[in-house]
């Protein structure tokens, strides 16, 4: 039997034709039946399934990076603060900062970092605060300028009653894709 955490009833909700985050009113995330292929994003997946159990979402102290030694250099933590909501990177791998080419652990995911790309940016990260559902992407690079490179993101929050105090993500590149069209990013089946 499926618990909650394995199926997004917020799917019914996604709108047909993709969503209108960004500044320009066009639509910049589509949803897919396609499933995450990187190895390191479905490992992560699992480690979060594991740890929450029959939870909605795992606590933030169930999260110990010695259990993920090898997915580390993949991962980014994302603190989530309220009043107003807003997002700050905690912990910021190796391989996103390489990827990146600048390290932004402490600061805030905003206009000043991400500049037009901030809608695309953020958008996953206020879906999960909303769904408290994990979700998994494909899209060009946003945080950088290398959108020639295609990313798979595994999207996983953390927290208490029904609140998310942290979002975990893994960041991998798709080796087998290149983004054809960085105006447009899938959301992919993440429990597949």
């Amino acid at each position: 039997m499926a618990s909650a955490r394995d199926t997004d009833k917020s799917d019914d909700a996604l709108p047909k034709g993709g969503y209108s985050r960004m500044a320009d009113g066009k639509s910049f995330w589509w949803p897919s039946k396609q499933a995450p292929t990187s190895a390191k994003v479905r490992a992560f997946r699992d480690h979060w399934r594991s740890l929450s159990g029959d939870q909605q979402m795992p606590p933030r102290s169930a999260l110990d990076p010695l259990d993920m030694t090898t997915l580390l250099p993949h991962i980014v933590l994302v603190d989530v603060l309220r009043e107003p909501l807003r997002f700050r990177y905690r912990l910021i791998g190796t391989f996103v900062t390489g990827l990146a080419e600048r390290d932004s652990t402490g600061r805030f995911l905003d206009r000043a970092l991400y500049g037009p790309a901030l809608e695309a940016m953020i958008w996953p990260y206020h879906r999960i605060v909303e769904t408290c559902t994990p979700m998994a992407t494909l899209s060009g690079v946003l945080f950088a300028e290398r959108d020639w490179h295609c990313v798979e993101n595994m999207f996983v929050p953390f927290g208490e009653d029904g609140v998310v105090e942290l979002v975990a993500v893994c960041v991998d590149i798709d080796r087998d894709k290149v983004q054809r069209d960085v105006n447009q990013g899938l959301i992919l089946d993440w429990a597949r």
